[in-house]
């Protein structure tokens, strides 16, 4: 799963650049709306200013959501290589099962990031477009707004690369070709059932990873084991 590892990589390095913006963005927007310093003619647009700063702050928890993915991710590379070191040969039912939830979690998470990169776009854009319309009375706020708006132009671009050349291109790749094909011959893992599935329980976070895990290997999670997180 090398590739799926370069790629989780440069992922990871572009989603912090776009988080990190969209805390600035989320901090200058509540600097505009301090002091109450804007026309009274525009008391709709800096309402719909102060709603759509309150939802960037729900599009930053992507961010902790994507990583916990990330750490699916990790578990299974672990688990992978762990069977090649070991040499330990898995019956051909279960490796279908475990080739199945491999494909199954890291297409939840693409799915995922995917839906956040469009999220974040969308509210950027709205968020954009009330910056353009507000009349503000002191020149301060007025350079507030256009480095904002900078900087969400700067975002977009980012998330247009990220999206392009990482998620569909390298993603695409990497996701299609990269999976292992585990072998049916070598030492016995008799205790499949026990060691693998309930290692994968410990690591996953997001909840769609856990329930997928006992879709494919049932009673995989004992009692309050359920996931972290939930995908918005």
């Amino acid at each position: 799963m090398e590739s799926i590892r370069i790629y989780r990589k440069e992922l990871s390095s572009l989603l912090k650049i776009i988080f990190s913006e969209v805390s600035q963005i989320a901090s200058l927007c509540y600097k505009i709306l301090q002091d109450g310093d804007t026309d009274s003619n525009t008391d709709r647009e800096t309402s719909k200013l102060k709603g759509e700063t309150h939802q960037l702050a729900v599009v930053l928890q992507y961010e902790d959501i994507i990583d916990q993915g990330f750490i699916s991710f990790d578990a299974i590379s672990d688990e992978t290589e762990r069977l090649d070191d070991l040499e330990i040969a898995v019956e051909k039912e279960e490796a279908e099962k475990l080739e199945k939830l491999i494909c199954a979690v890291v297409d939840n998470t693409d799915s995922l990031i995917r839906s956040s990169l469009k999220n974040i776009e969308n509210r950027l854009n709205r968020l954009s477009k009330i910056l353009n319309d507000i009349e503000l009375t002191h020149e301060n706020k007025k350079e507030t707004v256009n480095k904002c708006l900078s900087i969400i132009n700067n975002t977009n671009l980012v998330i247009e690369e990220l999206t392009e050349t990482v998620v569909n291109y390298k993603g695409g790749e990497s996701l299609s070709c990269d999976f292992p094909s585990f072998s049916f011959s070598g030492r016995p893992n008799k205790n499949f059932e026990n060691s693998i599935p309930e290692r994968l329980a410990k690591s996953f976070r997001v909840v769609e990873h856990k329930q997928l895990l006992n879709n494919f290997f049932p009673g995989s999670n004992k009692a309050g084991e359920s996931g972290a997180l939930d995908v918005f």
